[in-house]
């Protein structure tokens, strides 16, 4: 039963269980502006340019397999087991990570990887979960958040700076360190959070599940490379997650023990909550591929810089979410903000590839930092609504459902804005779409080219249409708060 935390042994019980999910719950999210930041170094020592970008899409893709196997999996056999595995596995995988020679090797390892990340930030909020009450979760978000404003601030600047001076592989064996210190948290994890029902696990809906994520996987690559590829390979990678996605539904509504609790998913506020975790996933994912790669295009910046020009992007998000957290531990209100923090985000973003001039890279930074503060509004609220729609034994998997919805929506929304960035500088700065390809993912400035006026600004223009699959996320996300019927939650 959820404890009162306005007991003073109850916020003990909270912080307890705070101090040992925090480190691995920071890891997960940093993984990203970390990865990000260096993927141009990547490229250009490991070559196979064209299928860098799943280094970030194969991590994400393997999170959301994991994700329900890890939350249905903890609903019966505990919260900390399951965490440890995680974190194992992560740690594995970034060891494996500092060894790669070549980008299959690595890219190999980032899906390990991602299997273990799955677990980590589903499992964390369904352990706290698990210890407060509904309207006081909304108000220790705000302590999740302030780890996470560290983390986040720090990855991009840590990453550049590792990458600069002690090389790319550096920031795996900074992940794996990290992972072996959580490792040792998790295992001092109090008993009595152990112990839960024995459920059968539904082997054949994961497997179906897994098809489903490798299918649109397919798809979202056949989509970032269609400048390069052939329509029909869309097509039929469509009709396979199509596919996928009927047969798994037809299934895990026939099974009494499913992956999937179909049942609580597919109610109004936790499928709403999921769909606008899915769209604010993707587009902090699209920010953090596409902004990178134009400041090296189109300015020349090294990591380090590019990192410091990230920083403002990575704190907004995180100090939203702890105004938020307050906001709602005292109101009770919940939809309310993330539903104006994304209308807000959709209406500057969008303003910015339309409409505004495009500013020099560290000013571009703290306008995106700026306006992300408003989409700080949406993972806390999000994870205090599908928690609140549902009973304690079936936290794990509703946890996990926000988790892969993200992930899903990260990588769809990453190759889409991938996709615009590349066909429109092929179509407006004069390269042809192998040397754009190129461009992309070594990250050379667009100096190297022979008319360097007319390729900077196709890089500026390949930003403002990848901003606006940014803008258009953000506006299916407000879309699905503005209609959420849980609009407040009791105390």
């Amino acid at each position: 039963m959820p404890i009162d935390p306005t007991n003073g042994a109850a916020r003990s019980v909270f912080f307890s269980v705070f101090f040992r999910v925090a480190l691995p719950m920071a890891m997960a999210m940093a993984d990203l502006s970390m990865l990000s930041t260096v993927l141009p170094t990547i490229g250009a020592d490991l070559g196979d340019l064209d299928r860098l970008s799943l280094v970030v899409a194969g991590y994400a893709a393997a999170a959301a397999i994991s994700a329900p196997a890890y939350g249905r999996l903890s609903d019966g056999y505990g919260r900390r087991r399951l965490m440890l595995v995680a974190i194992a596995i992560y740690g594995l995988g970034a060891l494996i990570c500092l060894a790669a020679t070549s980008l299959p090797t690595l890219l190999a390892a980032r899906f390990l990887q991602g299997i273990g990340g799955g677990g980590l930030m589903a499992l964390g909020h369904a352990m706290i979960g698990e210890a407060l009450t509904p309207r006081e979760r909304a108000r220790f978000q705000g302590y999740i958040a302030t780890l996470i404003v560290t983390a986040n601030s720090l990855a991009p600047l840590t990453a550049g700076f590792l990458v600069d001076f002690a090389g790319w592989r550096s920031i795996f064996l900074l992940g794996g360190s990290l992972a072996a210190i959580s490792f040792c948290l998790v295992w001092t994890f109090p008993p009595k959070y152990i112990a839960g029902p024995h459920k059968r696990f539904d082997f054949l809906g994961f497997a179906l599940f897994t098809a489903f994520v490798f299918a649109l996987l397919g798809f979202v690559d056949a989509l970032r490379s269609l400048v390069s590829s052939h329509p029909a390979h869309l097509l039929v990678w469509l009709a396979a997650t199509v596919g996928a996605a009927f047969l798994l539904v037809r299934v895990e509504r026939q099974r009494r023990e499913a992956l999937l609790p179909l049942g609580i998913l597919f109610s109004p506020s936790v499928w709403r909550a999921s769909a606008a975790a899915a769209c604010h996933g993707g587009a902090t994912i699209a920010l953090f591929v596409n902004i990178p790669i134009y400041m090296r295009l189109a300015h020349g910046l090294s990591s380090s810089e590019i990192g410091v020009a990230l920083a403002p992007i990575a704190i907004g998000t995180c100090l939203g979410s702890v105004a938020t957290g307050t906001l709602v531990a005292i109101t009770g209100r919940t939809a309310i903000f993330p539903a104006v923090g994304l209308s807000i985000m959709t209406a500057v973003i969008g303003s910015l590839a339309l409409l505004l001039p495009m500013p020099p890279p560290q000013q571009l930074g703290f306008i995106i930092g700026a306006t992300t503060i408003f989409g700080g509004t949406v993972m806390g609220v999000v994870q205090v609504t599908v928690l609140a729609a549902t009973i304690p034994e079936h936290y794990g998997a509703s946890a996990a459902a926000v988790q892969y919805s993200r992930s899903l929506g990260s990588a769809f929304f990453a190759a889409l804005s991938t996709c615009v960035f590349v066909t429109t500088l092929v179509a407006t700065s004069g390269l042809s779409g192998d040397v754009a390809i190129r461009l992309l993912s070594v990250g050379e400035s667009v100096s190297l080219v022979g008319d360097l006026a007319m390729a900077r600004m196709g890089a500026e223009l390949a930003l403002r249409s990848s901003l606006s699959v940014v803008a258009l996320a953000c506006a299916l996300g407000a879309s699905a708060m503005w209609t959420l019927p849980m609009r407040r939650i009791e105390s």
